[in-house]
């Protein structure tokens, strides 16, 4: 996959709205939730990813992270960069 503004703008439709594109997923929206302390970008990507499947380039995924969700941008206890986010796991 090309990485371009229709390519992103595409994958951004995809995930804010994927049952209006014929995908069986969550919205991004509903996967994360405020927290006090930033989650390192990977991790939330790993996460993110074991839901949606493997198919999802993490370029995309931070690239979307980061216009979504820019007040939520921080430094990890670790020291990593990542956002005051949580994945919320689907309830079975």
């Amino acid at each position: 996959m090309e990485l371009n503004n229709e390519s992103i703008a595409a994958y951004t439709k995809i995930l804010k709205d994927p049952k209006g594109n014929g995908i069986p997923i969550r919205p991004l929206a509903e996967c994360f939730q405020p927290a006090e302390v930033a989650t390192p970008k990977h991790l939330l990507f790993e996460d993110y990813k074991s839901e949606v499947g493997q198919n999802l380039p993490k370029v995309f995924f931070y690239i979307i992270m980061d216009t979504e969700y820019p007040e939520t941008i921080a430094k990890a206890p670790n020291g990593d960069l990542g956002y005051k986010l949580e994945f919320v796991k689907q309830a079975q």
